[in-house]
């Protein structure tokens, strides 16, 4: 069975799959609704019960504190001497010290305010900025990735080397499962699957496949480059996935809500190379991806990150750098193909 035929039958089921799901989780919608036609009602009514349960709390204990100085007060003389010549001792001071007094409430209750206005001007710091306490800058998904496409060290002739260049895709792919299985389980296991292939012929001779163009020469001499499983073929497919996933990171960085940015990704890359049926997996999996925002929260290293101001902004900044190396590298390989007639 050709590769085609293999996406073909699993896209069907797959959305078979995504279909059943969305109308399943419809179902307990209705059902819910259906089942309790107060609920709307009933949380309000709560709300407003526990509120005056709370006030009358409140009031109960006021008073109570209330009777119990009066009591403490009237019962204990002792209290009520040492009452009456602090009051004394206070008038006493006033008519010594003149305007004084009031001055010095004056100076406290300034460096009160100036300390608050510190207070207030730390907070609004600390969340705009886009560093944390010790003046250290976040981390996200794509800063702390282990390898990256830039850090590649290529090759003479711009070579780029087999083994770095599998592993920065499969330090990336994870980016995908961010979505959840369904959204763009499709793209991971595409990429996956044809990172793994290539693994496979660079094991058997590491010294062929040592650099990718190499691998491909290696087999266009042979004749067998239009093999299925094969290093050329395995590697067109894989560049044609990360030209979708490099889109629609650009896309993402520069603003664009991430299924308007995965469709048009997916039109200008993979979509010229799939069938009606793949297109339409593809496309109702779209429907189902998070929003921008809520989506970026998940690249964050430490969940505190996400309450800063501007953290949608350093997502975006982060995702854009690291995007210009796998950039490049597409780049690369495209110009690579296209020399040798094997685009298509």
């Amino acid at each position: 069975m050709t590769y085609e035929a293999k996406m073909a039958r699993f896209s069907f089921k797959l959305l078979v799959l995504i279909v059943a799901t969305l109308a399943f989780a419809a179902f307990l919608s209705w059902s819910r609704d259906f089942g309790n036609p107060y609920a709307h009602l009933q949380q309000p009514l709560r709300g407003k019960i526990a509120e005056e349960k709370r006030e009358t709390h409140i009031d109960n204990e006021s008073t109570e504190s209330q009777n119990i100085e009066a009591e403490n007060f009237q019962g204990n003389p002792k209290i009520a001497l040492k009452t009456e010549e602090s009051q004394e001792d206070s008038n006493q001071r006033t008519d010594k010290e003149g305007n004084e007094a009031p001055q010095v409430n004056k100076i406290s209750d300034d460096n009160d305010l100036q300390e608050k206005q510190d207070d207030q001007e730390d907070l609004q710091g600390n969340n705009n900025g886009n560093t944390q306490d010790d003046g250290e800058r976040i981390k996200t998904f794509f800063t702390a990735l282990p390898t990256s496409f830039a850090a590649l060290r290529l090759e003479d002739g711009n070579g780029i080397p087999t083994k770095a260049f599998l592993d920065a895709c499969t330090d990336l792919t994870p980016f995908l499962n961010k979505f959840g299985k369904t959204s763009m389980n499709l793209a991971h296991n595409d990429l996956s699957g044809n990172a793994r292939k290539i693994h496979a012929v660079y094991e058997i001779d590491t010294e062929v496949s040592w650099t990718l163009q190499k691998m491909v020469l290696h087999e266009f001499e042979n004749g067998d480059y239009e093999v299925d499983g094969k290093g050329t073929i395995s590697l067109l497919w894989l560049k044609r996935g990360f030209e979708f996933v490099a889109e629609f990171l650009q896309r993402l960085a520069d603003g664009e809500e991430t299924n308007v940015a995965a469709n048009k990704a997916y039109d200008n890359s993979l979509g010229h190379h799939h069938n009606f049926i793949l297109r339409g997996t593809f496309k109702l999996a779209f429907t189902t991806l998070a929003y921008r925002h809520d989506f970026f929260k998940t690249l964050a290293v430490n969940l505190e990150d996400t309450t800063i101001a501007n953290f949608d902004e350093i997502v975006a900044e982060d995702m854009a750098q690291y995007n210009k190396g796998l950039q490049y590298i597409l780049q690369l390989l495209r110009d690579f193909f296209t020399e040798k007639g094997l685009e298509n």
